[in-house]
């Protein structure tokens, strides 16, 4: 009864950038959709509850703060990987023309994530010194439209090409360098925080899925050090970073 309470009570399911064949039936979606569906859609549903609690005039500051850090981590990881390394691929395999696929300015230069900084510090301002009841719902609703616009954006743009440009063997290894303890985007006891997090604003149904993925990423085939030294490359900020630091 419990669980099925829990699933009544999620809002955000499933991806505008997830409803047509040609990605949701791709060979490589699994390798995708924990980072662009349901990480995107635990952000989503944790705000709902947020404001839903701040409306009932419960302090939320915590929570606030652990949503903020999660947020911030994701939002890194793909400012100096995800993005980076997707632009490069996207210009190396230009049509013929001499043509290649673009990603949104908002994308490319951040300025969406900015966005969004300026919107939380809204809700931390209201939060901290806040004398009306509406305030901080009303900051956290906010943050909840321009967050999920930003969303959406990546899920129609970002998740596709990382489809199109990316084997699933490179997918899985992008996706290690999250929880590599050595790069430090997301220490153990983080991941141990988020993980329990993400779970919790999922659905029973991409909860499930998530899982199965955690169990598939840990049973990769390896991947040749020159695959590896390919995606360091294409990586700026891994450029300094010893190759045996990278492979997992």
């Amino acid at each position: 009864v419990m669980l099925w309470n829990h699933d009544g009570q999620i809002q955000y399911r499933g991806s505008v950038g997830a409803v047509t064949p040609d990605i949701t039936d791709h060979p490589s979606y699994n390798a995708v959709v924990d980072n662009y569906v349901f990480m995107h859609n635990a952000f989503r549903n944790d705000l709902v509850k947020l404001e839903n609690k701040a409306k009932q005039g419960k302090d939320v500051t915590a929570a606030f703060e652990d949503w903020k850090d999660t947020l911030e981590r994701h939002s890194k990881v793909e400012d100096e990987i995800f993005i980076p390394i997707l632009q490069t691929r996207m210009k190396q395999k230009a049509d013929g023309n001499g043509k290649s696929n673009e990603l949104p300015n908002s994308i490319v230069k951040g300025t969406a994530h900015k966005e969004i900084e300026t919107l939380i510090a809204k809700v931390e301002t209201s939060l901290s010194s806040s004398s009306s009841s509406s305030a901080v719902p009303m900051a956290i609703h906010h943050l909840q439209k321009a967050l999920n616009e930003h969303l959406q954006e990546e899920e129609l743009y970002v998740m596709p090409n990382m489809l199109k440009y990316f084997s699933y063997r490179e997918l899985w290894a992008l996706d290690s360098f999250i929880i590599n303890p050595k790069l430090e985007y997301c220490p153990p006891d983080v991941l141990v925080r988020i993980t329990l997090w993400w779970f919790a604003n999922l659905s029973l149904s991409e909860g499930w899925t998530l899982l199965k993925n955690f169990v598939r990423a840990g049973n990769q085939p390896e991947m040749p050090t020159e695959k590896w030294q390919e995606l360091q490359r294409d990586i700026p900020v891994f450029h300094d970073v010893p190759i045996e630091t990278l492979i997992s």
